[in-house]
């Protein structure tokens, strides 16, 4: 190749500034840590007054007021308390949730061990506090004088998890008080149940209590339990704990453990989980531990209910994995099985430490660490998780991120706020950072999970399949327009059909920001990474004579060389010159570029080139507003100045004859170039297949065409790539097309090779 020409490029490159720098708290990864060094138990969001809140246990409640989403300071410590109710900075706070009504609930065993003044407290809107009492009813009470006594509603004085569901019900599981008299003895036990209660209600209504048994209105799912009076020492206190709720579009699930019931000692309730109507009716539908497949052994502890993507359930265990329903079967993880790459040994699952977000994320918190689901993928399989945590808790998994930025490994509860943001309670401060941000579309069609199906069957050739329109794309004309030409042009035999395709390795699976989802974040939060840039061109124009010697075997060997490369191309040139028994001494610049362009450049004199480039770039950022993609919005492509001298000339020829004789057969003569600078595209963002696709619009060269992007891992390594595939005809035909075709895909795999090296070198020196 000209020396000259290599000099001139690499000065480009070298000399321009185009921001590939990436900044960790610009694109919202990792993890950031407030009220370091406090222990915390539980987490809340308000969304209506922007508030976060955390729980501790007897050591305060501390809450952040938040700005558009953003963090406003750290947290601050809340002193208010109930008139009359016990002090709040002294609570066992076990659980938290908010209301649409701007509520924070929060679920505790009072300020002792006996559960003194348990129960529930109430922060409204304006941070003034309600305590919420448990009744008296229970067995026995009526035996010592004392008869049933209606507070609040609440069935006991230890409230170990609360939930709101979408009508603002809010929903207790509690476990058993008791009370223990030496002299006389006494010994009574209140069991645990389930209470709620409605938004326009003022008390909290429970589910089978002493007073429904008496009469005749206990719950059959959850029958009195034995012994719960003064039992004799043959006899062991039954105590039915209920200890995990969640809610979701179907209703309030709920988890009891094992107990002996009243009316017959010998029949046992087993450990199981129950279904609940919004109303507070039992929905007829339970499963037990054997029918969820957990192994012998344990308690429910957390349960995540996640509408159509199924449910999580998580016992108190160490060493046990959780169980998931798919909504047709249940599956156990088994951290020595199935699971061991995304289950640490020995691993706990924390109490009530599981929760979702709106995209179909479920989290998982245990003290080694966070589990995450992607929402997508099948809830059975290991390649559908990550687990997160400060140290390595998992050698050589390619599903484990260390991240030596986290608080701690462990996981006390989290929420989700909006735009995926989590708020995540440890025992060693709050932690928030953006997991799970990419929005599940139920709407996208015949391939949900093709970037999984694509991963899990990954080479880096083109045997890779593409999903052929599954996006909703009936809003959008450009959209329909180009894939149904296109489909057309395919069925016709459309000579100046193409189609090529490139390859990337972005991440090798060491990175702990190497995650799919962050990848693609970064292609939709920063557009220069999936629309090219005029650095991104090579420096060559291809003429005739080059585009009429090139047949399909060379256009093969083109994209195997782009494939192989990992710095920067600058020129067609240089690949060719690695296939010297393929193209011999064949010289573009000699032979084609000068005659082609129609303009003569004195490559002594480079500076023109360097500037206009520049300038070029410039004017791309400033015509494009916006640094992020969006949905169907026009963005300006700007080619370099050897691209738009040659665009110029086509443009003139166009305009000159092909218009004068409007030869639709040839050429399609209400298109053309909208402008010699730049090529118009849109956009179409498909969130559940990590893919964008750039659609050209009338006025770019190549219409009708479009570019689509995926972002894929390798189950096995762990590495991310990204896939590109071209594809279209063009608005000429004949050899005018034919060459157009040729000439896109020879530049295309140039030009989106060059961008996918820009995407790696920035994603690789992202920097804090």
């Amino acid at each position: 190749m000209n020396r000259k020409l290599q000099l001139l490029f690499a000065f480009i490159m070298a000399t321009s500034t185009y921001g590939q720098d990436l900044k960790v708290e610009d694109l919202g990864f990792g993890f950031k840590t407030y009220k370091e060094g406090q222990a915390f138990t539980t987490i809340a969001y308000d969304s209506i007054n922007k508030r976060v809140w955390g729980g501790t246990n007897q050591e305060g409640v501390f809450y952040m007021q938040s700005e558009d989403g953003a963090p406003n300071g750290d947290f601050s410590s809340f002193s208010a308390s109930a008139s009359g109710g016990p002090d709040i900075s002294n609570l066992r706070i076990q659980s938290m949730s908010g209301d649409g009504n701007g509520n924070i609930w929060v679920g505790h065993a009072g300020i002792s061990t006996n559960e003194t003044q348990g129960g529930m407290e109430l922060i409204n809107s304006a941070m003034s506090v309600s305590h919420y009492y448990a009744d008296t009813d229970a067995r026995g009470y009526a035996n010592q004088g004392l008869a049933f006594n209606q507070n609040d509603g609440l069935a006991t004085r230890d409230v170990r998890s609360v939930t709101t569901d979408k009508n603002n019900t809010v929903w207790a599981a509690q476990r058993y008080h008791q009370l223990f008299l030496t002299s006389p003895y006494v010994y009574i036990v209140t069991p645990g149940t389930i209470s709620y209660r409605f938004s326009n209600a003022s008390l909290f209504e429970s589910v089978s209590t002493w007073k429904d048994y008496q009469e005749g209105n206990q719950a059959p799912e959850l029958p009195y339990p034995a012994f719960t009076y003064n039992p004799d020492a043959s006899q062991t206190a039954q105590t039915r704990n209920l200890q995990a709720i969640s809610s979701d579009d179907t209703g309030v699930w709920v988890g009891a453990w094992s107990y002996a019931i009243h009316d017959n000692p010998d029949v046992r309730m087993e450990n199981r989980i129950l279904h609940y109507n919004f109303n507070g009716s039992f929905a007829n539908e339970s499963f037990t531990f054997d029918q969820m497949n957990f192994p012998v052994g344990g308690i429910i502890n957390g349960l995540c209910a996640n509408n159509e993507k199924g449910i999580w359930v998580t016992t108190s265990f160490s060493g046990k994995g959780f169980s998931v329903y798919n909504g047709m079967e249940w599956t156990y993880m088994n951290p020595s099985g199935n699971a061991s790459q995304i289950i640490p040994s020995g691993t706990r699952f924390n109490d009530n430490a599981t929760w979702k977000n709106e995209y179909g994320n479920v989290f998982l918190g245990t003290n080694k660490g966070l589990l995450i689901y992607d929402g997508r993928g099948p809830v059975n399989e290991q390649s559908s998780y990550t687990f997160y945590s400060k140290t390595d808790q998992i050698a050589n998994s390619p599903f484990a991120i260390v991240d030596e930025d986290m608080a701690s490994n462990n996981i006390t509860g989290g929420v989700s706020q909006q735009n995926g943001i989590q708020w995540i309670a440890t025992d060693n401060g709050i932690m928030r950072s953006q997991l799970g941000f990419i929005k599940f579309d139920d709407n996208v069609g015949v391939c949900p999970n093709l970037w999984r199906d694509l991963a899990s069957n990954f080479s880096v050739d083109a045997s890779l399949k593409q999903c052929t329109n599954s996006q909703d794309l009936s809003s959008n004309e450009t959209v329909i327009e180009v894939e149904n030409k296109i489909n057309e042009g395919l069925a016709s035999g459309d000579k100046t059909y193409h189609r090529y395709q490139i390859t990337t390795k972005i991440s090798g699976g060491e990175s702990k920001y190497g995650t799919v989802e962050n990848i693609f974040h970064i292609l939709k939060e920063q557009a220069r990474f999936q629309a090219i840039i005029p650095y991104d061109l090579p420096v060559e124009v291809l003429g005739d004579d080059f585009l009429r010697e090139v047949d399909d075997s060379h256009v093969k060997i083109f994209e195997d060389l782009s494939n192989s490369q990992t710095e920067h191309i600058s020129s067609v040139q240089e690949l060719m010159n690695e296939r010297q028994d393929v193209f011999g001494d064949y010289d573009i610049l000699d032979n084609d570029w000068k005659t082609a362009a129609g303009f003569l450049i004195d490559i002594n004199e480079f500076h023109w080139l360097k500037l206009q480039t520049v300038n070029y770039y410039n004017s791309q950022v400033e015509v494009n507003e916006t640094k992020s993609l969006h949905e169907n919005t026009t963005y300006k492509l700007y080619n370099n100045p050897s691209a738009s001298e040659a665009r110029a000339i086509f443009m003139d020829y166009y305009d000159s004859f092909l218009k004068s004789i409007k030869d639709d057969e040839l050429c399609d003569s209400g298109l053309g170039l909208e402008s010699a600078l730049y090529d118009p595209v849109i956009m179409h963002i498909d969130d559940t297949n990590y893919t964008i696709t750039n659609y050209t619009k009338e006025g770019h060269y190549f219409h009708p065409g479009k570019i689509t992007r995926t972002v894929l891992r390798d189950q096995e390594t762990g590495e991310v790539y990204v896939r590109t595939i071209g594809e279209g005809l063009h608005f000429c035909k004949g050899e005018l097309g034919e060459f157009s075709g040729k000439l896109n895909t020879i530049m295309g795999v140039v030009l989106f090779k060059n961008l996918d090296i820009r995407l790696r070198k920035a994603f690789e020196t992202l920097s804090e």
